[in-house]
């Protein structure tokens, strides 16, 4: 591993759950993590800004996890969309299959939907570092272009490109990542160079020169056990992050 080489670690869900919020603030003050993304529509959304106010570490490291997979919407047309929310106006879309197109309405409802969660997480007075989504929703295709679209509206420049770490997934993924990844590159949006999960990343490192690279790894703090933070896997996340940390210069989108 090269010293050169950025590393980014993001904790997503940031605004989850109190308990997730507490787990994610306890990694910020520990120094494993270097950045987070907020989901602004779920029920730990306020305590999430509170936390942030509050914690210097915190407050310049905030990106948007843009939300079209679980919770209410905050905005009504897409909660009138089959394919998105269920009966209830609750979200119900799952990335089962890719789609690749979309009729007017759901466009429409998308891009006023992106648009209110930018929009409250501005009104709290937060600058958005960097842009991903909640259940990587972003890197459809379809979807991906009205989000782009609706980042250019609010000069939003830094966005999670697809995964390109770890094993490969089938060849016709790993064709289409590459292709959205160079996509982005296109429409001049800032990212990584490489992008996984802690697995991802170790699995690669084996096969892989990182060297003057910059990298994201996503992590999922969700609870704080007598002092240790553990992930969705109920592991050790500080200590699973330990060669990292011990390696690589650890920066928040800011400095990408």
């Amino acid at each position: 591993m090269c010293q050169t080489s950025l590393v980014i670690i993001n904790a997503d869900d940031f605004g989850y759950s109190k308990e997730v919020n507490n787990a994610i603030c306890n990694s910020f003050d520990s120094g494993i993590i270097s950045s987070t993304t907020l989901l602004v529509n779920m029920p730990g959304f306020k305590d999430a800004i509170e936390k942030i106010n509050t914690n210097p570490l915190i407050k310049n490291n905030v990106g948007l996890h843009i939300n079209l997979v679980e919770g209410f919407p905050l905005s009504d047309l897409i909660k009138k969309q089959k394919r998105f929310c269920d009966q209830s106006g609750k979200f119900a879309y799952q990335r089962n299959q890719a789609v690749f197109s979309l009729h007017a309405d759901e466009k429409k409802a998308i891009e006023f939907e992106v648009k209110a969660q930018i929009e409250r997480a501005l009104d709290q007075g937060i600058t958005i570092s960097h842009v991903d989504s909640h259940h990587a929703t972003h890197t459809e295709w379809s979807i991906s272009k009205i989000i782009l679209n609706v980042l250019g509206d609010y000069q939003i420049e830094k966005i999670r490109i697809a995964r390109n770490l770890g094993a490969q997934r089938g060849r016709m993924k790993e064709m289409y990542k590459f292709a959205f990844n160079s996509y982005l590159r296109f429409k001049k949006f800032k990212g990584v160079d490489f992008f996984g999960d802690l697995e991802d990343f170790f699995y690669s490192f084996r096969n892989r020169d990182f060297d003057k690279k910059s990298i994201e790894i996503m992590v999922h703090p969700v609870a704080v056990e007598n002092g240790i933070v553990r992930d969705l896997d109920c592991d050790n996340i500080t200590e699973k992050l330990m060669p990292v940390l011990q390696k690589f210069r650890i920066v928040g989108y800011s400095e990408l």
